[in-house]
């Protein structure tokens, strides 16, 4: 039964993290952020950042 738990919690962090990342990408699209700064205010590393498309 803990194993399940812990199966859920590490599924709602990474979906978590998924959300974060996705959510620094759209401010970067939209030109409201930099990768640098859309990495540091989501805590997301800025390589998984893809610079604005013109």
């Amino acid at each position: 039964m803990t194993d399940l738990l812990y199966e859920r919690q590490g599924a709602y962090a990474q979906g978590k993290d998924d959300a974060h990342k996705e959510d620094a990408q759209l401010m970067v699209d939209a030109g409201i952020l930099t990768p640098e700064k859309a990495a540091e205010f989501f805590k997301v590393p800025k390589r998984e950042i893809l610079p604005r498309n013109r």
